[in-house]
């Protein structure tokens, strides 16, 4: 049943940060406008006119799109930390990786500007971020590990090194 939690909680992540990108790039559509023509064209017309477009297309239009990337791995990776009990950076790992790879995908695919390609690379801090505000070192990980150490003594390893009986 553990299982089936971590998959949905991975999943559920992914989700969500698709889901912030499509509201955040929604909104970008609403502040500047879009190249003229997509609403009719194909999508291989689409792709023609947004590779026109990009050169002369304003710096907003351009960076609400790095903000969607950036904001939807940071929500997304929040959620699947926030609803596990454990390994929180492991159940955001598949949210970063599917939003690398999207970016990956959308900047090869289309001719972007440089200084994008390189502020790109804040899709991981923001993962990661995400992950520890949703349930990192700060939060319920951690406890879980010092009860395990208190266990084990306080080398870790339940050793009897430096015992004064030799034992």
């Amino acid at each position: 049943m553990k299982i089936l939690k971590s998959i949905a909680v991975s999943l559920g992540g992914v989700f969500f940060a698709v889901l912030v990108v499509a509201l955040v790039q929604q909104l970008g559509h609403t502040l500047f406008e879009t190249a003229p023509g997509l609403e009719d064209a194909t999508p291989e017309k689409q792709i023609e006119l947004i590779k026109e477009w990009l050169p002369t297309a304003p710096f907003g239009a351009i960076a609400m799109v790095l903000v969607s990337w950036v904001s939807g791995t940071f929500f997304g990776s929040w959620f699947a930390a926030r609803f596990t009990e454990e390994l929180p950076y492991a159940h955001a790992a598949p949210t970063i990786c599917v939003m690398v790879l999207c970016a990956l995908l959308m900047l090869l695919g289309l001719p972007h500007p440089p200084w994008m390609n390189i502020a790109s690379l804040l899709i991981l801090p923001a993962g990661y971020w995400g992950a520890r505000m949703g349930g990192g070192p700060s939060g319920r990980d951690q406890s879980a590990s010092s009860e395990e150490s208190d266990t084990l003594g306080s080398d870790g390893g339940g050793s009897n090194m430096g015992a004064e009986d030799g034992e």
